[in-house]
């Protein structure tokens, strides 16, 4: 080799790819994982190194979307709460609601981390974000439930076989009374849920709870009722697929098909679904969740998602705020979001002022299509007095008053009763 060339050699620049340029590689590391982790499930390791060409479910942009407002936004929270920086970590999963396909994962602040992916292996108290399962179920029973069914909201004692006492609380710590069933989920008051749990019988919460996607053999306390029982934010997302699906059940999916080296397909993962709620009840419970976001916990959502999507959704909270759920769902995305701290540490935040926030600063720039619900041909709708739960004669037009409501064909109520304001007319007469 000649000295010229030697000397020419030094002078060239090391092929030395910049930091930023190497961590290309790690770009959607939660979503890969769980792709990884389906391919180990059917294929040994001389299979996967043989060159098979996977064709996954991913949305790029939106899955840089929820990675980038997820950063922002939890560091917007913690300067608002006084926490220290990186106290709070989340995790959130967006479906395609129509045929199951995840299209982004996220399960650490700092999407490039490898290790830990709260997504799917961070097992979290779930709290209220499960409460619509158990409204569903109740309304399952239309002759004994419906809408305008009058709750009982006083203190509760319950006497296990065992001798426990089970004493739940409100979130406020107060009591309503009785309360309108619809009123109950969308206030998320703990009392009526417990009681209905308690009265159609924990097994029947817990059977619908399998039936819709969760894991079997989840114990059948009745504390399950208000999420006492951990899950992932993936488990959550599966049994909430069945809800924005239109009520069936959907293995979600982030693999479409594979193919070998050759382009010749291996394997597809068609789509798989099979109804497990009916038309009618399913209806009711989703009319109800949209009440949620119009006038209930979750209502702040309308800040930033436009009240015309009609998004469907509920807030969930644990004890001593340690975990912050929303899991909402517009025409065509599902999105659950769970925000709280790796050591279980309290984070003040409840599901409408933590996880939800995060959840509209990830959805507001996505291209949402309104939740629009086909009436079932058994479901009518009446206009029902707010303080009993009885029919609202004709007469009255006041709206704070009455609610306009649907009910399963023979459950409306059967009683009616005039306005405040006329039927002090009457007695003046």
């Amino acid at each position: 080799v000649s000295e010229k060339s030697v000397s020419l050699a030094k002078a060239l620049p090391l092929d030395v790819l910049k930091k930023t340029e190497r961590t290309k590689k790690d770009k959607y590391y939660s979503f890969l994982q769980l792709v990884y982790k389906k391919l180990k499930e059917n294929y040994d390791s001389k299979r996967l190194s043989s060159g098979l060409n996977v064709f996954s479910t991913l949305d790029p942009i939106i899955q840089e979307q929820t990675e980038d407002a997820i950063s922002k936004t939890l560091k917007t929270l913690e300067k608002r709460k006084g926490l220290k920086n990186n106290f709070l970590q989340a995790a959130s999963v967006i479906v395609n609601s129509t045929t199951a396909e995840v299209v982004a994962i996220v399960g650490d602040r700092n999407p490039n981390r490898h290790g830990f992916n709260r997504a799917i292996q961070a097992k979290r108290q779930t709290g209220s974000i499960l409460k619509p399962v158990v409204y569903m179920a109740a309304l399952e029973y239309p002759q004994k439930y419906t809408l305008s069914t009058i709750l009982d909201d006083s203190p509760l004692e319950y006497q296990s076989d065992n001798n426990e006492i089970w004493a739940p609380r409100n979130y406020s710590k107060k009591n309503k009374g009785d309360v309108l069933l619809i009123d109950s989920l969308v206030h998320s008051y703990n009392i009526p849920t417990a009681r209905i749990a308690l009265d159609i019988g924990i097994n029947d919460v817990v059977v619908r709870l399998e039936d819709l996607g969760a894991r079997k053999g989840i114990p059948q306390y009745p504390s399950i009722a208000l999420g006492a029982v951990a899950m992932t934010p993936m488990e959550v997302t599966q049994i909430y697929v069945s809800l924005a699906s239109g009520g069936y059940r959907m293995p979600i999916r982030v693999i479409n098909s594979i193919t070998n080296s050759y382009g010749k397909p291996v394997e597809r993962y068609p789509i798989e679904s099979i109804q497990v709620i009916s038309e009618a009840p399913y209806f009711l419970i989703t009319k109800a969740m949209q009440e949620v976001v119009r006038k209930g916990t979750a209502r702040r959502l309308q800040e930033k998602i436009s009240p015309s999507l009609e998004i469907a959704g509920k807030t969930g909270t644990t004890d001593d705020y340690r975990d912050s759920w929303f899991a909402g769902f517009s025409g065509n995305f599902l999105n659950v979001t769970w925000v709280g701290n790796d050591d279980n540490k309290k984070t003040t935040l409840p599901g409408s002022q933590g996880a939800m926030v995060v959840w509209m600063d990830i959805m507001k720039d996505l291209p949402l299509t309104p939740l629009k619900i086909k009436q079932p041909n058994n479901v009518f709708e009446f206009n029902i007095n707010l303080s009993n739960g009885n029919l609202m004669t004709d007469s009255c037009e006041d709206i704070h008053q009455s609610k306009i409501l649907p009910f399963i064909v023979g459950s409306e109520p059967k009683e009616a009763t005039e306005c405040y304001g006329n039927q002090a007319e009457k007695k003046s007469n």
